[in-house]
């Protein structure tokens, strides 16, 4: 045991010398790069505080160009002078569908610090196609407010702000509407405003978080992201900060649902608040329908988002954001030969969060510090309809959870680097998880198979009834620099992370991207990074109560990513590698089985950190304006993904290895006021696990290695058909 614990001592003084010899080499370059400049930037947004992406941004003297730039997704631009302004020098600022602003550079401007507010002025371009930005990190796509709005009329939910992303690495779990999203076996972590919510709140139905309304942009970060963040996939939520005088309403009334959104503000002072509510699951109770299949019916949902601000002085910000939903679900399952009378099935999801944020941004230094508080209660009950006839069948699930959070951030920028560091700390102050169960696989209720567990009888035995209540602290800081040398961008960065519950507590990761972009030969980016993540999710993922169970015993989930993206014009290719270690296993130990009495130990199943996952695949997305007729658009993306896991050295397709993925959007704007299109979505069928053929509960062989590997290499072994979606929408605008 002393051998272990120094072992696991020198594996993180090792990863700390590394990160030292890291943040040693950043500083001498952000050192060797300082030199004497002018910097001017700010953000330009519309009237509404929405961010304007892709606005030039030129810097002239006597009318003559001396720097070119864009504002990028967040609406921000740069500008690096290399010696002193004249008093001839002005900036000039354009977009489409914008008036023109022009700003003579005078010393009563912060020149560090300019906001820019361009009037909108309409012009009649037919559909617009949105181009991905120019590769300059890991795949980052940037969707901003009109694109969000647009799509979400177009999906079944009228409001739901990810129904815009349909990249084709990006899959739904369950069904085609479902608000789940995964990338090549992870789920994409989720913020608002650079505060963390974790990983897929969106539950169980088609509701996702946060109604479009609220939003000025969405950041998704498909294969790769930066060291601030903990996982390879990222969705992050962008608020507008609506400081001037104004009011807003909108109301939204669907079969789906009803959502009302409301935003007021001075030059000094806003807030945006929304409330949303299902009708369809209401509409489903009144009406008489019949069918042979079995449906899952809509579920109950209501949401609620506001988002307030104060500005303390003119670099000054104070910022909070709070959020409440509640998911609801009941519904029936026809009985049989065992259970005559049928189930009754019942979950319930509620979420809370509020964060409060201090922003600064002054000359060549920008900070935040930040509180947020999240709590969720999820419930699971299944029980047959005559429970005293069938007593020994029923789940019963209840888990809470509350974690506080902290976190401080500073950037400093000189010419063209910019360098960003970090921290975050988060207390669990209380984990919570009631189960008694019998006869369950421990497999969420929406799983694509629901057969019982190669040793079902001694898993309901064995973990029967589970009471926890524990406590836990987690911490992640990080360093990273972004910049310029010659045509070649790049951004590295490191990230230490202590898991004070699993096993192995210290873990160093790396990122390092680099791109290059040119408009003769397009622009490339080539990324590698290494990412670890705690194995808890909600509390419904596959085998999540015993995860909570044997905690100490599990190690951090690791991922290796390659991606390699290129992008010329219309069109823009990617491929990547990825590899998921450690992931958390129901694992057999046969050393705990006495063979000639065949009683079993304690420790005969247990999770351990065994799994792995393997992807690989590429994806190629075309933007064709003004196809195949003047007045439409088309869009046209197809994905290649293979993905299998490694269990006990037994390999077996991924649950959600879908090799073909293809998005066509096709759209017609005939003027202004009418537009219409449609949508076709397709993918291949999920692997799924048909009836265990071999499956013996008191075969003489049924305690070996043999016997397990054997109902290992039968899970998914088939697969559900082709599966597509069609689409079509009119919308007609009388403004």
């Amino acid at each position: 045991m002393n051998i272990d614990i120094l072992s696991l001592d020198m594996y993180g003084v090792s990863n700390r010398l590394n990160a030292i010899g890291l943040i040693s080499i950043l500083i001498s370059i952000v050192t060797a790069n300082a030199a004497f400049s002018v910097e001017i930037s700010g953000t330009i947004t519309s009237a509404d505080c929405s961010p304007i992406v892709g606005a030039n941004v030129k810097l002239l003297r006597n009318d003559s160009l001396l720097i070119w730039k864009v504002s990028d997704a967040s609406g921000e631009f740069y500008i690096d002078l290399q010696g002193d302004l004249s008093d001839k020098d002005h900036l000039e600022f354009n977009a489409i569908g914008y008036s023109a602003r022009m700003l003579c550079l005078d010393k009563e401007y912060d020149l560090e610090n300019l906001k820019i507010i361009l009037t909108e002025n309409p012009i009649d371009l037919g559909s617009i196609v949105v181009e991905s930005p120019k590769l300059s990190e890991p795949r980052r796509e940037f969707i901003a407010a009109d694109i969000i709005e647009e799509e979400a009329r177009r999906s079944i939910v009228p409001t739901n702000s990810t129904s815009a992303i349909r990249q084709p690495q990006a899959v739904r779990e369950g069904s085609a509407q479902s608000a789940k999203i995964r990338v090549n076996g992870t789920s994409p972590d989720y913020y608002i405003n650079g505060v963390t919510m974790g990983d897929d709140p969106n539950h169980y139905g088609i509701f996702n978080i946060i109604a479009s309304p609220n939003l000025s942009g969405l950041n998704f970060y498909v294969q790769g992201a930066p060291a601030r963040y903990e996982s390879p996939s990222i969705i992050e939520f962008k608020t507008p900060q609506p400081f001037q005088k104004h009011f807003k309403d909108i109301f939204n009334l669907s079969l789906i649902e009803g959502t009302g959104f409301a935003s007021f503000g001075t030059g000094r002072f806003f807030l945006m608040t929304s409330f949303r509510k299902s009708f369809l699951d209401l509409l489903v109770k009144e009406a008489p329908l019949e069918s042979d299949r079995l449906t899952i019916p809509p579920t109950s949902f209501i949401d609620w988002f506001a988002s307030s601000g104060v500005k303390l002085s003119s670099k000054l910000t104070l910022i909070s954001d709070q959020y409440f939903s509640r998911d609801y679900l009941k519904y029936s399952l026809p009985g049989t030969k065992k259970n005559p009378s049928g189930m009754n099935i019942k979950q319930c999801t509620e979420s809370q969060f509020v964060s409060l944020r201090l922003e600064s941004l002054s000359q060549r230094l920008r900070y935040r510090v930040g509180f947020s508080t999240r709590a969720g209660i999820e419930s699971y009950d299944v029980a047959p309809s005559k429970t005293l006839l069938n007593s020994a069948m029923r789940v019963n699930l209840w888990s809470n959870q509350r974690i506080y959070g902290g976190d401080a951030e500073i950037g400093y920028s000189r010419g063209s680097i910019i360098v960003t560091a970090g921290n975050s700390l988060n207390y669990i102050s209380g984990r919570r998880l009631n189960l008694r169960q019998r006869n369950w696989n421990f497999m969420p209720p929406d799983a694509s198979s629901d057969n019982p567990y190669f040793y079902q009888p001694e898993l309901d035995s064995l973990y029967g009834s589970i009471k926890l209540n524990d406590i836990e602290i987690d911490n992640y800081s990080y360093l990273s620099i972004t910049g310029n040398i010659l045509k070649f961008k790049y951004s590295a960065g490191i990230r230490e992370s202590y898991f004070q519950r699993l096993r192995t507590k210290w873990n160093a990761d790396y990122r390092l991207s680099i791109g290059y972009d040119s408009p003769d030969i397009g622009a490339f980016n080539l990324a590698y990074g290494t990412y670890s993540q705690s194995p808890v999710k909600r509390v419904l993922e596959p085998y999540q109560a015993l995860v909570r169970v044997g905690l100490n015993r599990l190690d951090p989930v690791g991922t290796k990513l390659f991606s390699l993206d290129y992008s010329i014009g219309k069109i823009q290719v990617g491929a990547f590698a990825k590899r998921i270690e450690r992931l958390p296993i129901l694992t057999p130990d046969f050393s705990q089985v006495n063979i000639e009495n065949r009683q079993l130990g304690n420790g005969f199943l247990t999770m351990e950190s065994v799994g792995k996952l393997n992807s690989y695949g590429g994806d190629i997305t075309l933007n064709l304006t003004k196809f195949p007729v003047a007045k439409s658009d088309m869009t046209i993306s197809y994905g290649y993904t293979r993905s299998s896991e490694e269990i006990d050295g037994v390999t077996i397709p991924y649950e959600l290895d879908a090799p073909h993925k293809v998005n066509i959007e096709l759209s017609f704007k005939l003027n202004n006021a009418i537009s219409f299109g449609g949508i076709l979505m397709g993918h291949s069928g999920y692997p799924y696990s048909p009836p265990l053929k071999s499956y013996d509960n008191y075969g003489p062989n049924r305690y070996s290695e043999s016997y397990y590997k054997a109902m290992l290499a039968e899970m998914y072994s088939a697969r559900f058909p082709f599966n597509y979606q069609t689409s079509i929408y009119f919308n007609l605008n009388w403004e």
